[in-house]
């Protein structure tokens, strides 16, 4: 059996990229971003693009496809991958900068919400090797090490709906851990991530799916690789992330971790607002207090430069805790 140092996870400072196709139409409003209970941004494009607007419809759609149609009329979310160039992306430059600011880990969303996927694999067509011939997540972990960073995969068990989902994924079907979930893991397990951070949690409600995920963690585990307890719950997996950008009101005993943007959205996002510098030491000082880890969010571009308000943002906020420490 393949064995690891574990990993020391406490009170430390992360960086994670959400990367993908949203960041082509970078679009979201950011007026409704502020009322929602839960402040997703441009990440969630696609969503709101195939809304019909009949049961629960998501915050933003109308918004969205009033947007689509201005700048792109009938194209499809697919169709993004032609205008996502990704020709100035270099990992190196990223990990530099998070080294720069005192980060000891990275995460890159190796498959969001939308089910593009930023790695090779036989599960699907839609990812970055087949329409790019760049195995993103591949570049990411080989710069990661290059620069002596952990090295983290964001994966979501859940997907947009689309044809193949209107059966299969909005039941959490054996079928599609099967045939989606369970191989893309396995998949991403070659590139021996030293944490891996789920999302999509809210999908996972039957008796059977609840299993399979206690098999996936439990393989996981074996292999010291930390776990988020999102979709393996506090019993599966290694620490607590509760929800975003959440901290909890006191001190608790299991190893935590606190996630935030530095700026409205998660994907990149045109007429985006941030936080700044001195309004994230705030938070993250009460999180160290508190005995977590601060993850921050970047958003790079379609190019794959990472946004410059971000960056900005992000030095002197690295500033402000290397000269406290």
């Amino acid at each position: 059996m393949e064995t690891k140092t574990n990993i020391v996870f406490l009170n430390e400072f992360g960086i994670i990229f959400h990367f993908g196709l949203y960041a082509v139409p970078a679009f979201d409003d950011p007026k409704l971003i502020v009322k929602r209970k839960i402040q997703n941004g441009s990440e969630w494009y696609k969503k709101r693009l195939e809304e019909n607007g009949i049961f629960r419809p998501v915050s933003g759609w109308k918004e969205t496809q009033t947007y689509h149609k201005l700048n792109y009329k009938s194209k499809k979310y697919e169709d993004f991958t032609k205008d996502f160039t990704l020709k100035n992306l270099d990992t190196d430059k990223w990990m530099e900068l998070c080294k720069s600011v005192g980060a000891t880990y990275v995460i890159i969303t190796a498959k969001h919400h939308d089910g593009f996927c930023l790695f090779q694999t036989e599960s699907t067509d839609f990812n970055s090797f087949n329409h790019n011939k760049r195995d993103i997540v591949k570049e990411f972990e080989i710069s990661a090490r290059k620069y002596g960073l952990r090295f983290g995969i964001y994966y979501s068990w859940y997907e947009f709906p689309s044809e193949r989902e209107e059966i299969s994924i909005k039941n959490f079907t054996v079928d599609y851990i099967d045939t989606i979930i369970d191989p893309q893991i396995k998949e991403l397990l070659l590139y021996k991530p030293d944490i891996f951070w789920f999302d999509g949690d809210w999908i996972i409600k039957t008796k059977i799916g609840k299993e399979k995920v206690k098999t996936i963690c439990d393989i996981l585990k074996e292999k010291n690789i930390e776990i988020n307890d999102r979709v393996c719950d506090p019993n599966n997996g290694t620490y607590r992330v509760f929800s975003d950008r959440y901290i909890p009101e006191n001190i608790i005993k299991d190893k935590w971790e606190h996630i935030n943007t530095l700026s409205l959205s998660w994907g990149f996002m045109k007429n985006n607002q941030y936080k700044s510098p001195k309004l994230l030491l705030k938070l993250y000082n009460e999180v160290i207090k508190k005995g977590g880890n601060f993850l921050l969010n970047l958003s790079p571009d379609k190019e794959g430069i990472i946004d410059v308000n971000e960056q900005k943002i992000l030095k002197e906020f690295g500033s402000l805790i290397n000269k406290k420490q």
